[in-house]
């Protein structure tokens, strides 16, 4: 789970998703990563045309439908063409944030291999590890010390992404204000925080007080008691429903 870099008593978060379809410009990707012509015209074909039919509520068959986004799923291509594609992405993200040193030194920090802390000096590879730190498949969480160098980054991310040809869903981006726990006092308790507003290239996000992101619940405190309880449920669950295959019992 991404944390924020730094030892602020706020964190910024975004949990996005990012959505696409194939066109000319990722047979170009493909190209330039050294693919062969011929075995880009496989893939194509591969690709093209593709359809399917989902089951009902009733239980029935839909009609065929022809996919024309992302690639197959299920099948042993598909993460590698991913990773290809998200290679050349990230690169474009690189260089873009390194253009604004206020959002790189706000990006999360890998601490393996992290030159800066151990007083050497940042390496073009340093700042790749970071941006790969927030990103995960098409889920991406982006952590900041302050609104706005999170809206900032989402501005770039969501402009860099639309070069490629993927949209960010405004609908499944969530910002979350990560708040210290408020320390007990003899004064009155301190006024909440405004209401976190993120705007990025004509987008505008909800503001929530938790999300899953990569099957992990991230609250606002940073409390980790109801992630801990549920899944210590379900471990039971597990032990209850598979007991008997678990232990020998005469």
């Amino acid at each position: 789970m991404p944390r924020p870099f730094g030892t602020g008593t706020r964190g910024y978060q975004a949990r996005e998703d990012a959505r696409g379809k194939p066109g000319k410009q990722n047979r170009l990707l493909l190209a330039r990563a050294g693919i062969p012509a011929k075995l880009i015209l496989v893939i194509r074909q591969f690709h093209d045309g593709m359809r399917a039919r989902v089951r009902m509520d009733d239980g029935e068959l839909s009609d065929w439908f022809f996919v024309t986004q992302a690639v197959r799923q299920g099948c042993v291509l598909s993460p590698l063409l991913f990773n290809i594609f998200f290679a050349e992405v990230l690169e474009v993200f690189v260089i873009r944030f390194s253009e604004d040193d206020v959002v790189l030194r706000s990006l999360v920090c890998v601490e393996e291999g992290n030159t800066e802390a151990g007083g050497g000096k940042e390496t073009p590879l340093d700042r790749v590890r970071r941006a790969w730190g927030m990103l995960y498949a098409d889920d991406t969480g982006v952590v900041s010390r302050s609104a706005e160098e999170l809206a900032r980054m989402m501005t770039i991310i969501v402009e860099v992404f639309g070069e490629f040809g993927l949209t960010v869903s405004e609908k499944k981006t969530e910002t979350l204000l990560m708040r210290a726990k408020d320390k007990p006092t003899t004064t009155s308790q301190p006024a909440p925080p405004p209401p976190l507003t993120i705007e990025a290239a004509g987008q505008k996000y909800a503001q929530t007080a938790e999300f899953r992101y990569l099957g992990g619940l991230v609250n606002e405190h940073g409390d980790l008691t109801r992630e801990i309880n549920y899944r210590s449920r379900g471990a039971w669950a597990c032990l209850r429903r598979y007991g008997r295959e678990l232990f020998d019992r005469p």
